[in-house]
């Protein structure tokens, strides 16, 4: 067994700073005792998560979670590991704020010129296969809410390694957790064209469809709100 040390990282943390709710990050370096790297990633994520000093303070809804990830991890010798557990170093996340909250599903999900789909799951129980995750299924895509906002995927991956079985079955379906950023509010109607451009593509997307691509935009097209929209499309495939 080898040690490692361990950089995590946290984003979009809801917390109460000075009696207001506010988005945080950390950092914080754990030592681990594992055979591989790989493994010692796998098993710090649920260790900082399971951090009884966290209890209590992480007050995100479960349609907006935190994200957890690391940063960096190094081999050391195991006269580096300290005694103790090393604190928390808490910061301002800038790019996350209240007015930012983020609707429950469903969600129309576009990427741009290649597909659209509807996902009624909260976003921290998505899933991918490695087979698709690996075609870049979360590669420029969005997230169009029932409130008419428009959220940018900006970091994708998978909670724990594909372990060897996965990666020779690569039709399973493993966690993946997804980091978003608010990124507009646009008009149904530009949404619309999003989809449009898609249908009009004839990529492979399209050509699989169960309905005619001109059928499916002039049924979109009578959409006035984003919910009636987000209804629509998941109706199309």
């Amino acid at each position: 067994m080898k040690w490692f040390r361990v950089l995590v990282g946290g984003e979009h943390v809801k917390m109460d700073v000075a009696n207001e709710r506010r988005y945080m990050g950390f950092f914080v370096t754990r030592f681990v005792n594992a055979a591989t790297s790989d493994l010692a990633r796998a098993t710090v994520i649920a260790a900082v998560r399971a951090d009884p000093r966290l209890d209590g303070l992480i007050l995100n809804e479960d349609y907006d979670p935190p994200l957890f990830f690391v940063d960096e991890i190094d081999e050391v010798s195991e006269l580096d590991v300290p005694e103790g557990e090393l604190g928390f170093v808490l910061f301002g996340d800038e790019n996350q704020s209240p007015s930012s909250a983020f609707s429950p599903p469903p969600y129309l999900v576009i990427r741009k010129g290649v597909a659209f789909w509807v996902e009624n799951r909260r976003l921290s129980d998505w899933t991918a296969t490695p087979q698709a995750f690996n075609e870049g299924c979360f590669r420029n895509a969005c997230l169009y809410d029932i409130h008419g906002d428009l959220w940018q995927i900006v970091r994708a991956e998978f909670t724990k390694q594909p372990s060897f079985v996965n990666t020779i079955l690569p039709w399973r379906h493993l966690p993946v957790r997804i980091e978003i950023r608010p990124r507009a509010r646009p008009a149904v109607g530009d949404i619309v064209a999003e989809v449009a451009a898609i249908l009009e593509s004839a990529n492979s997307f399209s050509e699989n469809l169960n309905h005619k691509p001109a059928d499916i935009l002039e049924f979109l097209r009578s959409a006035t709100q984003p919910r009636e929209l987000i209804q629509y499309a998941g109706k199309c495939p």
